[in-house]
Parts: C-alpha cells; structure tokens; sequence
C-alpha cells in the first residue's frame, strides 16, 4: 500500500483460501465443496492477470522432499506468472524471514525479490509435455508430481483454459526475463495465438539476430501489433 499509494488491497492466499480436497476421504460438508468448485473456477485466472500482482514463495522446509519445482500445481502457476502481461506484477521469495531489518524501506525489499529470470509461455501441448518431462524426472526420485490423481488431467485442463485469456492480452512485457534466441523461438509459438496484441517489450535480453529474424517473420501475422522493443540485446552486435 505504501509503495503504491494503495487505500485498500485484497490478498489471495490461494491454497488457504479454498477447502481443499483431501488426498484420500473426502470430509468436506456439500457447502465446502461447493464454495471450492466456485473458487477453482476463479482463482487460477488471477496468476496470468497483469492487474493481479503474484507473490511466489518458493522455499519449503529443508525435510521436505518435493520442491517447489516438484509440483504440477505450483509448476503451472508459476508459468502462469511468468507469462502474463504486465510488468512490476511479479515477485519471488526464497528464504523470507519477514522479521528481518535488512531492507531500509518497501522499495528496496521488492526489487531484491524482482524475478531475474522469466519461463516464456507455453502453448498447452507444450505445458503438458513439461509435465510429463517433470513427472519422469521425479519418478526417479520416487516421488509424485500431484499428490492427488485427479489433478493429472485437471492442472492440463486448467492451463488450457487461462491461457486462452492470456493470449487475448494487449500488452506483454518481458523485459530482463534473461531470453536468448531459444526462449524466443517458444514465445513465437504462442504470439501467432495472440490475435489482439499491439505491445511486445522484448528490452535488455539476450537476443542475437536469429531471435530477431523468427520475430521479423512472425509480425505479418500480427495486424494489431504497434509497438516491438528489442532495446539493449546484443543482436546489434551480430555480424
């Protein structure tokens, strides 16, 4: 509030927030149920919304063995994040201790939280192919990437349908998402989904002349696109 001179802000703390369905009895009243399946429908929409600023923290206890990176739900949210439009709208927190007095004042705590490397979007196919990489690679570690079954087909399907809000935005922001000409490749996947866009910020990445020859290629499919800001990448230095 402070920061930016807020009067009132609301708070998602998305897993307390809902009545959670238990991994194996369900014990839930038909209420609880009810109020869950109305919250589901909503909640997943706020991480890929650039009005909604999104708060990841990633640290769990040192015992626990699944990271946050181990699971399908916070992998998905985590995607969602990173890809919304938007910018200052997302911040992640290793090892918080909000007791601390190392930070002088809110701005300096913020910008040392500011993500320094972004994941680009996925189109759907390719999010559930990253699910299923990350399902093999924990299975060798014999452990589950959803504690509950049912949320192997849910998360994919959920995915599927924030993004098709995600790809209705006007404006997306990727400034210093540490990019190269590969990241570039993927988003370009997406972009020709993206049918309302007039505002691609590309600044200060790591883009050569490869990355910028796939997005010269793609902007005839783009109508509404105005504005495409490739600032400070060393595609200026390519020979």
């Amino acid at each position: 509030k402070k920061l930016w001179n807020m009067q009132e802000v609301g708070v998602i703390l998305d897993y307390c927030s809902l009545f959670q369905r238990p991994a194996r009895h369900d014990t839930r009243t038909p209420e609880q149920k009810e109020q869950f399946e109305i919250g589901c429908r909503e909640i997943n929409a706020a991480y890929a919304h650039k009005a909604i600023t999104s708060v990841k923290l990633v640290e769990v206890p040192q015992s626990e063995p699944r990271k946050y990176e181990d699971r399908g739900w916070t992998s998905m949210e985590s995607i969602l994040i990173d890809s919304k439009g938007g910018d200052w709208n997302r911040w992640t927190f290793g090892a918080l201790d909000p007791d601390s007095q190392q930070w002088p004042d809110s701005v300096v705590f913020f910008m040392q939280a500011k993500a320094t490397r972004l994941c680009p979007p996925l189109l759907p196919d390719a999010f559930a192919r990253e699910l299923e990489q990350r399902r093999r690679d924990l299975r060798q570690r014999d452990l589950p990437l959803f504690l509950n079954e049912q949320d192997n087909d849910e998360v994919p399907k959920v995915y599927a349908e924030v993004f098709s809000e995600l790809v209705q935005a006007t404006s997306l922001v990727y400034d210093s998402a540490d990019w190269g000409d590969d990241e570039v490749y993927t988003l370009a996947e997406v972009l020709m989904h993206c049918g309302c866009l007039e505002s691609l910020q590309l600044n200060y990445n790591r883009i050569h002349v490869e990355g910028a020859s796939r997005l010269a290629n793609l902007i005839p499919q783009l109508p509404t696109l105005r504005h495409l800001g490739l600032k400070g990448n060393p595609l200026c230095q390519d020979r």
